[in-house]
């Protein structure tokens, strides 16, 4: 690790915090998860990471957590009390009081004692990993948890749940094993739904479900109007939500803006040594229980260009585009000198709200934008403009 990372203080990062156990790895999941280890491993693992966040808030001189994540894994595996212990911690690290706690819970681990505990902490949101609501989709993406579980969890959370509560559904499935998307979303509770998630299915390499089933057909679902018809707005690749409900927490990833993350496999956005870098927690439980942070975080600073597509691929995700005034001010040249021929080829399909300062893609081209960027690297990789 870097001493000079430590020079640069008093950021106010948004915080995750990743929570690597799971009752059972789904077939289509290549995030960093373990299966649900001893009660003296997970005991462990709390202290470990309890003593990580004491490291890096002290460290840094971090007094302030804008937006909490605490993701997985399944964070719902440890007991209540380990998630106090967990929750106790960032509590006494923040002085102020985040605008947005989130906390993902699976249907099959959700308690009453988990909604008490978070009902207990300012935690504001949750987020719940139902994928689908359809048997037959839940048993081709490996699911372990029942469609029972699924509504039993419905109807914990309207009798004990008073904040926020978003969602995560899978949608490319094959016509075989899936329902179409509108029909998925009128078997759903929406009134008590604030937030959709709706990822598109990937066969990433080495999963069960790639070794399983080789390339998918896809079903042709008409989103994003489906979801838009039932009072959610469309407001990044793979996310919509009901008015003033947006996820503030992913908005520090897609704005670029600085964020901490502590347990093992988890990354960040850090400035530091006059430049912004990459931080990441090596994916070991062994190594991350018994050693230092010193001996486990890897450090990486991407340079200018790479750290530009980033702001490219990150911000145009959302519907309303990326910071013009951002731009400049990080890279001290404004969009238009940056990349001049990409921005004339693209110019029929770009958006520009003067009011904001933001240049969006429009509604045909937003999907599509793949191409967008593979046009600007290009362009940059024959003049770049931060050599």
């Amino acid at each position: 690790m870097a001493s000079s990372f430590f020079l640069n203080t008093g950021m106010k990062p948004a915080l995750y915090v990743h929570i690597p156990f799971c009752s059972a790895k789904c077939d289509y999941c290549d995030f960093f998860s373990l299966d649900c280890r001893s009660r003296e491993d997970k005991e462990a693992f709390t202290r470990a990471l309890v003593r990580q966040l004491s490291f890096f808030c002290d460290r840094l001189k971090i007094d302030e957590f804008p937006t909490v994540y605490i993701g997985g894994g399944t964070p719902t595996s440890l007991t209540p009390e380990s998630l106090e212990m967990i929750f106790s911690a960032i509590a006494r690290a923040g002085g102020k009081l985040p605008l947005e706690w989130t906390v993902e819970v699976n249907p099959e681990s959700l308690s009453r004692d988990h909604l008490d505990l978070f009902s207990a902490y300012p935690v504001t949101r949750l987020s719940m990993g139902v994928q689908s609501i359809h048997g037959p989709s839940r048993k081709f993406l490996g699911r372990r948890g029942s469609l029972k579980s699924v509504y039993a969890a419905f109807d914990l959370l309207g009798k004990n749940w008073k904040g926020k509560l978003s969602i995560d559904l899978i949608r490319g499935l094959p016509e075989s094993a899936s329902l179409l998307l509108e029909e998925e979303l009128a078997m759903l509770p929406l009134s008590g739904i604030e937030h959709i998630s709706l990822y598109d299915l990937s066969l990433e390499e080495g999963t069960p479900l790639a070794l399983r089933t080789g390339k998918i057909g896809a079903r042709n679902d008409s989103l994003p109007r489906d979801i838009e018809s039932r009072g959610f707005l469309h407001y990044e690749v793979s996310n919509y939500a009901k008015p003033g409900n947006e996820s503030l927490h992913n908005r520090s990833y897609w704005e670029m803006e600085p964020y901490l993350g502590i347990g093992p496999g988890a990354v960040s956005l850090l400035y530091g040594n006059d430049s912004w870098m990459h931080q990441s927690v090596r994916p070991d439980l062994n190594l991350y229980l018994r050693g230092k942070p010193e001996d486990y975080t890897e450090i990486e600073y991407p340079s200018a260009v790479e750290f530009f597509i980033e702001h490219l691929f990150m911000g145009f995700r959302q519907v309303r585009g990326i910071s013009l005034e951002k731009i400049e001010r990080r890279f001290g040249h404004s969009l238009r000198d940056i990349i001049p021929r990409t921005l004339g080829v693209w110019a029929d399909s770009l958006s520009i709200d003067t009011e904001a300062g933001r240049l969006a893609l429009g509604p045909e081209a937003f999907w599509i934008q793949d191409r967008f960027f593979l046009d600007a690297w290009k362009e940059l990789e024959s003049l770049n403009p931060f050599a």
